[in-house]
């Protein structure tokens, strides 16, 4: 499954940028030995309700361009466009809060009538994210109440975490990777669904540049611009692991501070100027990380000479990681 992220879904309006964008992603991979594409992702959960109708407009007319493009494009038969939807588009009655009772929400549910009459049309199947038990669901072959004896075709969201991915609903939406950003394993998982407390296999071959981390300098004398510089470091780097409740939460301010240094040192793949921040900060290869805080090191990639895209951090991340700046000035 390839996916079209929700702020592109106004350009596949345009059938024009949809086939170029079907060229780019899909067919440029569909050859013998190549990706076996299966399914488009037409957005992600684009009527949350959070997101307050902002895609309302322009998801249905995105999904029947991209499926128009596929077809034309002669793989259409094979891959189809869906649209991977929050269970928030259906409400279930309290006194039956099954999803077999429930009803699309009263003000979307004319549209998504006409989205899964067009999903029935093409051959694609209606995609919903839902979070059960569920290696166990699958092997127990049980399929659901209203078709027992069907096969439930699942996808595991997501391989790895996404540094650069938007946190509008919440800071966790970079970190629902089953690996770490190195393809590492986080926890252990038994996809089997037997109930084994079994580690995954990590990715092999994997090439980290130099062991060599961006913290915060000790003796430096003057730390009145300390949170401007952390907060420059976390607008072009991921620091959402410094949040409430995540692994590298409940450091000390000079840990805030070497994190966020040390982010934005390896998202600029350990370019020296990289780790100056007025003075305030130093680079070592003594490893900062703490037992549930892991400091990074970056990817050997690349993408070392084309640069890196950037991060903006959300306003109210941002003000949590300097409130805890305010100990040290």
């Amino acid at each position: 499954m390839v996916a079209i992220p929700n702020k592109m879904l106004d350009m596949m309006t345009d059938y024009d940028t949809a086939r170029e964008w079907v060229h780019k992603n899909v067919s440029a991979y569909n050859f013998g030995g190549g990706v076996n594409i299966r399914y488009v992702a037409v957005g992600n959960e684009p009527f949350l309700s959070s997101l307050n109708g902002t895609f309302l407009n322009v998801t249905l007319p995105a999904l029947q361009n991209i499926q128009k493009a596929l077809d034309e494009a002669g793989v259409g038969d094979t891959v189809k466009a869906t649209v991977p939807l929050n269970a928030d588009v259906y409400q279930s009655p309290k006194d039956n809060p099954v999803p077999s009772a429930g009803r699309f929400r009263p003000e979307i549910s004319g549209l998504m009538t006409e989205i899964v009459q067009f999903l029935n049309q093409s051959g694609a199947p209606f995609t919903v994210n839902i979070y059960p038990g569920l290696f166990r669901k699958l092997a127990s072959n049980a399929g659901t109440p209203l078709r027992p004896n069907q096969y439930i075709e699942i996808y595991l969201f997501s391989l790895i975490d996404e540094d650069v991915k938007s946190v509008d609903p919440g800071y966790f939406e970079r970190h629902w990777g089953v690996m770490r950003y190195d393809g590492q394993p986080k926890y252990a998982m038994d996809p089997t669904g037997q109930g084994r407390n079994t580690a995954l296999v990590g990715a092999r071959g994997v090439e980290y540049l130099p062991r060599v981390w961006c913290v915060l300098n000790a003796n430096a004398g003057n730390m009145s611009r300390l949170a401007d510089n952390v907060g420059y470091a976390c607008s072009n780097a991921d620091c959402t692991s410094l949040s409430l409740g995540s692994t590298c939460n409940g450091m000390d301010p000079a840990g805030n501070a070497s994190y966020a240094f040390n982010a934005y040192f390896q998202v600029q793949d350990q370019d020296e100027q990289a780790c100056g921040f007025d003075g305030l900060a130093v680079r070592t290869r003594q490893d900062p990380s703490t037992g549930t805080c892991n400091f990074t090191i970056q990817l050997e990639t690349t993408s070392a000479a084309a640069g890196r895209p950037t991060v903006l951090l959300t306003t109210a991340l941002l003000a949590l990681v300097l409130a805890a700046m305010v100990t040290m000035l």
